[in-house]
């Protein structure tokens, strides 16, 4: 018994119109199980693994102003929320970019452009539970501070 949840691999800012692929290690530091990954554009990962991805794309991906979607992971949550669980981005192994310990794109236009992508918030833990249960009366800033 579980609780199966969508996580969204993405981009923000983007210096590129057009995206040709992306690279990113994830490490779930939380009982969640990865059932699989999509990713927009027949993307492809060669790195591997659910958590290690190292995608192309054979058509580059349109870039939003603000937000791009790379990547869909299908997570079951296989332990009641007991404490934070926490997702954490870095590096892809191996890296592309030497000496960058975090996430890089390519850019679509100039395949060979590597760029290297910083953290929203300036942290590598990009998405956590926050165990707690809602009870009658909360607010809606109260709720929506479990899932940040």
């Amino acid at each position: 018994m579980g609780t199966v949840l969508d996580l969204f691999v993405t981009l923000h800012h983007p210096t590129s119109p057009l995206i040709g692929g992306f690279e990113v290690g994830i490490d779930m530091l939380a009982p969640l199980l990865v059932l699989g990954v999509e990713f927009p554009h027949d993307g492809w990962n060669f790195g591997g693994s659910f958590t290690n991805l190292l995608v192309g794309f054979p058509t580059p991906v349109p870039s939003g102003p603000d937000l791009t979607v790379l990547g869909t992971l299908r997570v079951l949550v296989v332990q009641p929320f007991e404490w934070c669980y926490y997702v954490v981005y870095h590096g892809a192994t191996p890296p592309s970019v030497p000496g960058h310990d975090g996430p890089v794109y390519a850019d679509g236009a100039v395949p060979d452009l590597l760029v290297p992508c910083g953290y929203v918030g300036g942290s590598s833990e990009v998405f956590w539970f926050n165990p707690g249960t809602p009870v009658e009366g909360w607010t809606y800033t109260a709720v929506k501070r479990l899932f940040r």
